[in-house]
């Protein structure tokens, strides 16, 4: 009963492997072994004379045996089908794709692999949504027979009527243009913007109200073809109304340019305009002295005299005969020292 169980489920495993075929997708093929008993014949002596020899008589004997075959099986990470082929296996399954190869999930358009998670199939949202159309990586593609408007809305509209600003669609209206075969065509100086025809101004940075007519906004004025800012008293760069950039060497104050000097009144950068006496240096006031050997100008036509040095009885720097100290206003302090 053992021997007919075995032999049974024998043919029906041969049957399994021969289904699938050597060279489809997925389909390995291996070696198996088995172990088997078969019938050997022998010659055994017996207790018989033949002649001046034993007798030798025809026997069997069962002898164990390993038996090799090849065999067609499913590869790692396949499965068998019910056709009699091998599928790709996804381990963690495919949700909303299909199993194309083992542990790959692809998704059929528009849907598109889950950032996270690769087993699953999602269908992409654009935001801000895409009308009369589908989401294909972030880009709104329209369907059939819609033209595409912006970047998130198609639209299609029957012979005779034109897209309108709201969206609906209506008998061609096209102001400063004329209507051919429904489509606004816009006079000369204009360009058609969602459907309406608009003046064109180069450089125009404010508003345009017809063409080549730039009005300005509050704080600028129309200059060199286009609208520039209003800066009063602006030593510089005018960058919007009354913000003025100064240039080097001056300062902004109170929203004016003014040029930085060391005196109180500076014409221009280290530029003063003195007190009488005094001139202009680097930025600053000097007083001016006529003649001043061997010594500086304190002050207007005041001469101190170098250390060193004293004034003599005409008012001249002269080089102290001895060694001597001398006061800040050139005079010795020593008696020898003293003219």
């Amino acid at each position: 009963m053992c021997l007919k169980l075995l032999v049974i489920f024998m043919l029906s495993c041969d049957v399994f492997v021969e289904s699938l075929k050597a060279g489809s997708p997925g389909v390995c093929v291996v070696k198996s072994s088995a172990r088997k008993t078969r019938a050997k014949p022998i010659q055994v002596a017996i207790n018989k004379w033949c002649g001046k020899k034993k007798c030798v008589v025809r026997r069997t004997k069962l002898e164990t045996y390993v038996a090799w075959r090849k065999q067609t099986v499913c590869c790692s990470g396949w499965q068998y089908n019910e056709n009699d082929s091998c599928a790709p296996l996804c381990s963690t399954g495919c949700n909303g794709g299909r199993c194309t190869a083992p542990d790959t999930c692809t998704c059929d358009p528009p849907a598109v692999t889950h950032p996270e998670h690769k087993n699953t199939c999602i269908t992409p949202q654009c935001n801000p949504p895409c009308v009369n159309g589908q989401c294909i990586n972030d880009t709104c593609v329209c369907q059939d027979n819609y033209e595409k408007l912006n970047g998130t809305h198609c639209y299609h509209c029957e012979p005779g009527f034109t897209l309108a600003a709201n969206f609906t669609c209506v008998k061609c209206q096209c102001e400063n243009g004329s209507c051919v075969d429904n489509t606004c065509v816009c006079d000369t100086g204009f360009v058609l913007k969602d459907n309406l025809c608009e003046p064109i101004c180069e450089g125009c940075n404010g508003r345009c109200i017809r063409p080549n007519f730039c009005q300005c906004q509050d704080g600028y004025t129309y200059a060199n073809d286009k609208c520039e800012p209003i800066c009063n008293n602006c030593n510089g760069t005018c960058v919007s109304p009354n913000v003025c950039q100064c240039f080097d060497g001056y300062i902004n104050v109170g929203g004016k340019c003014a040029p930085q000097c060391n005196c109180e009144k500076c014409l221009e950068p280290n530029v003063c305009n003195c007190s009488d006496g005094y001139r202009s240096d680097n930025g600053t006031c000097v007083p001016i002295c006529t003649e001043c050997v061997n010594g500086y100008c304190s002050a207007p036509d005041v001469c101190s005299c170098n250390e060193g040095f004293m004034k003599n009885s005409d008012g001249v720097c002269q080089a102290c005969s001895e060694v001597c100290t001398c006061n800040a206003n050139g005079e010795c302090l020593e008696e020898i020292c003293r003219l």
